[in-house]
């Protein structure tokens, strides 16, 4: 069954007999990856206390719980107070999130070099050089 290239969503071939069930689900996967970019644009970070980057140790700790809340769908994930190290220059930070984001999810940050295509991935913040940029801000940590 051929493939979409980025989202790897099916659809008929040209020639398939009995196309439209594919093409319904087609459309049901469309639609699930769509509402999930439009809640992405609808999460804030929030808490985290004192957050601070050791540049000597690439770590970043937050002394206090974050929170990614969801205006749209009223759910959050909360990321206990810790550290997450490791992190190097290009890293993405994000925390990987149970859909829908309904009620309370408890959750970790992690890091690697992309997010990929996992849409259940929301971006946190990025490392640029010393500094570490979160979601909601303009400067770095």
């Amino acid at each position: 069954m051929p493939t979409t290239r980025k989202l790897d969503i099916e659809y008929p071939a040209e020639s398939q007999p009995e196309w439209y069930d594919v093409f319904v689900a087609m459309m049901n996967d469309l639609d699930s990856k769509l509402w999930l970019s439009i809640e992405n644009g609808y999460l804030f970070l929030a808490g985290g206390g004192t957050v601070s980057f050791e540049i000597a140790t690439s770590t970043l700790t937050w002394t206090e719980d974050f929170e990614v809340h969801s205006s749209l769908s009223g759910g959050k994930v909360v990321i206990p107070a810790g550290s997450l190290a490791g992190i190097s220059d290009g890293d993405v930070i994000y925390v990987e999130i149970s859909r829908p984001l309904t009620g309370v999810q408890d959750r970790v940050l992690a890091s690697s070099g992309s997010i990929g295509s996992n849409l259940n991935r929301v971006f946190i913040g990025l490392r640029r050089g010393d500094d570490i940029v979160l979601r909601n801000q303009l400067g770095g940590i």
